[in-house]
Order: C-alpha cells, then sequence, then structure tokens
C-alpha cells in the first residue's frame, strides 16, 4: 500500500491562481448585474401598479359618469358625446365637486414622492353594418367607410405616466 507524499508537491502555479481569481469575479460580477437588474424590476413594478391603479381609477369614475350622463343627441354638457374627439384631447374628472365634471387638461397626482400624470381621450367607434361588431374607431373628419358610426358608443382611453430615469413610460 502506497502513502501520498505531501512533499513531493509544488505549490499552485500562478496561471491557475489567475484563472481561478478570473472566474470568481466573473461570478461575482455576473452576480451583482443580476441583483441590480431585479431590484431596478422591482421599483419599475411598483410604479406600473400604482400607475394601473390609477388608470382602473379614473376608468372606474367615467364609467360612474357616463352611466348618469352618457347619450345626449343635442348640443349640451351630456356625458363624453360632446367632447372633442382624439388623442390631442385630454381630460380628467374633477371628483372635488358634485356632481364630478369634466375638465380640459392632464391631471398630475403625487404618490411616494412620485408624481403621475393621467388623463383621457375620446374615440367614436364604428360598428360592422352587418353584425353590429364593433369594428374599430374613428376621429372625425375620418369616418368609419363601410361600417357604421355609433354615437351612443364612446370609447375612452384612459393615459397614464410617470417620470422614471429620465423615461416617460405610459400605460
Amino acid at each position: 500500500m502506497a502513502l501520498f507524499n505531501f512533499k513531493d508537491k509544488k505549490g499552485q502555479s500562478l496561471i491557475e491562481i489567475m484563472v481561478a481569481v478570473t472566474v470568481g469575479l466573473i461570478l461575482i460580477g455576473s452576480a451583482v448585474v443580476l441583483i441590480a437588474i431585479t431590484l431596478r424590476s422591482s421599483v419599475q413594478n411598483k410604479f406600473l401598479q400604482a400607475a394601473s391603479f390609477l388608470s382602473q381609477d379614473l376608468a372606474d369614475k367615467i364609467a360612474v359618469y357616463t352611466d348618469r350622463k352618457w347619450y345626449c343627441p343635442t348640443s349640451g354638457t351630456c356625458g363624453i358625446y360632446n367632447l372633442s374627439k382624439g388623442q390631442g384631447n385630454h381630460y380628467y374628472l374633477n371628483t372635488a365637486v358634485t356632481p364630478f365634471t369634466i375638465v380640459s387638461l392632464d391631471e398630475s397626482i403625487s404618490l411616494d414622492d412620485v408624481t403621475y400624470t393621467r388623463y383621457f381621450y375620446v374615440e367614436n367607434v364604428c360598428r360592422s353594418a352587418s353584425n353590429s361588431n364593433i369594428t374599430g374607431t374613428y376621429v372625425p373628419p375620418a369616418t368609419c367607410g363601410a361600417d357604421i358610426d355609433d354615437p351612443s358608443t364612446q370609447k375612452a382611453i384612459v393615459v397614464t405616466s410617470w417620470p422614471f430615469a429620465g423615461e416617460n413610460p405610459e400605460i
């Protein structure tokens, strides 16, 4: 039976130590990058959840408002039917007064030291002449083409944005 003799072994070579240090640095660097990405994603999810809440809140308020004052075939302030259409026409609901009123501006809301901006805009709805399904939207003076304009149905699009690291994401 032969015994292992440690006296005959020399120390590790310089190359082996450099390879081990390099592999260790690559693993540590990768872990740091992964942790940074995870933390950034967590912060962005926080903002996205708050923006989603604000968007849903405005959509719910629009639904309450329009259930009460939706369609008005004559001129006047009835629902959202007589609002100017398209992305360039921003509105929000002033809920500080009773009944709610529509304001032609963006609304700024601060949550956790972040200022969110939200608004909605309105587009007309087109329906298929054959089956009455909604086929799309349009902004006057455009038309629905072969489809039919349905003035009793309006599409309200809610947009919420916030500044973050020089970006301006919207939902």
